[in-house]
């Protein structure tokens, strides 16, 4: 009885504080907090580092531990925290530097870039400190949170880097299965740098390639061979097919004539929620009023709306590696 007592404490004094007013520095003015009926965020304040600064307090305050283990996985720290089960990936992880390229990058960023990191980063902290209790989480690995760093942001954006891209060299292997099994002209239209619906931005068109007179030939007899081993195997069900779902409606085919936007970051369903829904108004040379997900450890609106233009942002599933 008194362990479950003593757990209930710690788990409600680690929650997050849902109404009263905070004496907080670093703040050039008063920021208002408020929730929806689901606990969505709305952050309202006279300038954009206010903005930044209350970010990093919610963010602390809802999902600090999500945000240690992002930076720890990119920069290799995880055993720290977790011990030996996490030894295997920060050895493979650490040979890339990342905390130092983190450093680096804050460094070499914009004066605004910096402000709005530092702003955010004391932020982090102060909300972090409001806590009666630390997140449940360190209570269970019986040790404590480590501060936010204004460079930690830029180690959350590797650990999406790390989580988006393919480490096994799967694409080089798939393209080198291609060049092996189709004819060459076939091999080369299937496999282009870029078409014209992937063009880059500085209009460089690429003509269309003709489609090869072998295919026909080549698609006819890998369908007879389908066919022949199909019929010699036993019927088996075949696993869903993988793809992308990004796209765009015109307004003037929607009841509320505003376009519809939808985005597909390739990322998996998990316990905490990659995401966290967030809605920031201030004003400078005009209103802003912006509503969509932040990732947990950086001050931007990774995907939203600011009542004018929605943007979205897919994986660009680069060739960043090679087989050796």
């Amino acid at each position: 009885m008194i362990g479950s007592t003593w757990l209930y404490i710690q788990l409600n004094n680690s929650l997050a504080i849902l109404s009263g007013q905070i004496m907080t520095p670093g703040l050039s003015q008063p920021v208002s907090i408020q929730r929806d009926q689901l606990g969505a965020v709305t952050l309202s304040a006279a300038n954009r580092l206010d903005i930044a600064h209350a970010t990093g307090f919610v963010h602390a305050q809802d999902r600090f531990f999500q945000m240690d283990l992002l930076r720890r996985q990119a920069a290799g720290e995880l055993s720290e925290l977790l011990g030996k089960t996490a030894l295997n990936s920060d050895q493979a992880v650490r040979i890339h530097r990342f905390r130092q390229h983190a450093n680096e990058a804050f460094n070499q960023s914009p004066q605004p870039i910096q402000a709005l990191l530092i702003a955010y980063a004391a932020g982090v902290n102060r909300g972090l400190s409001e806590l009666k209790s630390s997140p449940i989480e360190y209570l269970l690995l019986r040790t404590s949170a480590r501060p936010w760093q204004q460079e930690d942001s830029f180690l959350v954006l590797y650990a999406m880097f790390l989580e988006l891209q393919d480490s096994q060299g799967r694409f080089d292997q798939q393209m080198g299965s291609l060049r092996d099994t189709l004819p060459p002209p076939l091999f080369q239209f299937l496999t282009p740098s870029y078409t014209q619906w992937d063009a880059p931005i500085n209009r460089m068109d690429k003509p269309e390639s003709a489609i090869p007179d072998t295919v026909a030939d080549f698609l006819d007899e890998t369908n007879n061979r389908k066919i022949r081993a199909k019929e010699k195997s036993e019927p088996s069900i075949d696993s869903p097919a993988i793809g992308s779902n990004s796209w765009a409606v015109s307004g003037a085919l929607t009841n509320y004539d505003s376009a519809l936007l939808a985005g597909d970051m390739h990322l998996p369903l998990r316990i905490p929620n990659t995401w966290y829904r967030l809605r920031i108004q201030w004003s400078d040379s005009k209103k802003r009023d912006i509503t969509g997900v932040t990732i947990p450890g950086s001050p931007l609106m990774i995907v939203g709306s600011n009542r004018a233009i929605a943007w979205a942002f897919t994986n660009s599933y680069g060739d960043w590696s090679d087989i050796i």
